[in-house]
């Protein structure tokens, strides 16, 4: 068989590329961020992390040992490449929306729900990781398939056009469930239980999203507050079960007591180096000159 169009994505991509040489039209394939160097091993670049924002150009994993799941994903997008020169390729970042198989959006709506009133997050919250709404990494796929010309050869970042941080995510959900929530901020080594929400980095993965913009005109459908309230509703209606895979998949425990430890310790700790905090120095004059 033949088709006008493929759209290949996650799994065995390379594995369909191959088999559809000379099957396909138009093939166009969806793979993921992680093939950029130190964006599953920041310490894998120096200074260590991603450059903010990262352009698709920015090196890539380049050997099996430097971190195999990546170079993997690396070696799929060379064969998709070479078996249809005029594909276009599509680097997703964590998605979200309805039927997202991990949602860590969860990780906040569940503890809201048990009752919780302190939220953890690493380094404040302020991380910012690209993520991209169903619907609008849907909308760039299908503006390549709009504009084969555009698009052919090219390799896309995706993902929402402005981005939330974690703190702004936790607030946004709770709001939309009409609950208050403290923010409690720790050191990322302390704050582990936060996590699975926080993808498990504490660098910066933010993608940019200038070549898609330029080429395919993109622009979000729904803008991703919107796309958040959603996603904490279908949630809402459709509830993991506590404990069950999902809840599995996700590497969230919801262990409160550990959490509520952790807090109890930090705030020990606030309250002990009090002494310390006194020397902090007062906001002095303004250091130009006028």
């Amino acid at each position: 068989r033949s088709f006008e169009l493929v759209i290949a994505s996650y799994g065995r991509v390379r594995l369909l590329a191959e088999a559809l040489v000379g099957r396909a039209g138009r093939f166009v394939a969806v793979g993921g961020f992680g093939t950029y160097r130190g964006a599953l091993n920041p310490e894998a670049n120096f200074p260590a992390g991603l450059a903010v924002p990262v352009p698709e150009d920015a090196p890539l994993v380049a050997s099996e040992a430097e971190q195999r799941f990546a170079w993997l994903m690396a070696k799929t997008e060379e064969a998709v490449m070479a078996c249809h020169p005029t594909a276009a390729l599509f680097r997703y970042p964590y998605v979200y929306g309805p039927h997202q198989v991990v949602p860590r959006e969860w990780c906040v709506i569940r503890r809201l729900l048990d009752g919780r009133s302190r939220l953890l997050l690493p380094d404040g919250g302020l991380a910012l990781t690209t993520q991209g709404y169903a619907e609008n990494v849907a909308e760039a796929v299908l503006r390549a398939v709009d504009r084969p010309e555009a698009s052919a050869g090219r390799i896309y970042n995706c993902g929402d056009e402005r981005q939330l941080s974690l703190v702004q995510i936790a607030a946004i959900i709770a709001a939309e469930m009409g609950r208050t929530v403290e923010i409690v901020s720790l050191p990322h080594a302390l704050a582990f239980p936060a996590h699975p929400f926080a993808l498990g980095g504490t660098h910066h993965r933010l993608l940019d999203l200038g070549r898609l913009k330029q080429d395919l005109g993109y622009r979000d459908v729904v803008a991703p507050e919107e796309a958040l309230r959603r996603t904490t509703r279908w949630l809402l209606a459709n509830r993991p079960e506590p404990g069950g895979e999902l809840e599995q998949r996700l590497g969230d425990p919801f262990d409160y007591a550990t959490e509520d430890a952790l807090l109890d310790r930090y705030g020990d700790f606030l309250r002990g180096a009090g002494d310390l905090l006194a020397r902090k120095p007062g906001v002095g004059h303004h250091p130009y000159a006028h």
